[in-house]
């Protein structure tokens, strides 16, 4: 992860140095030639970013999977739970209509 976002900033770095020395006095060879790494680097950023931006969404969504995935293990460990102790004490959950629905619903 440090690697890319290291090179990212490099590359930013870079386009930016490359620029900036174009704009400053130097003979048309020497802006000529920044003004190419300059675009170099700048193209190579925007690959570059594009990656990243792929590899955070991606790392996002199993952030989000696995944020779902305890939630469910969660309501299905209380199901078991309540399930247990029905059994063991053979009476049946009391629950008001509504909230026996979102149970139900919710797993």
């Amino acid at each position: 992860m440090v690697d890319r976002w290291l090179k990212a900033n490099c590359l930013l770095a870079s386009a930016a140095a490359f620029w900036l020395a174009a704009l400053s006095p130097l003979p048309q060879i020497g802006k000529g030639i920044s003004y190419s790494l300059a675009l170099v680097a700048s193209v190579q950023l925007v690959q570059e970013s594009r990656r990243l931006i792929a590899q955070d969404a991606r790392r996002a969504a199993l952030s989000a999977m696995n944020e779902e995935l305890e939630q469910v293990e969660i309501g299905l460990h209380t199901q078991q739970q309540e399930q247990a102790l029905y059994e063991m004490y053979g009476a049946a959950p009391t629950y008001p209509p509504e909230v026996k629905e979102e149970l139900t619903t919710s797993l």
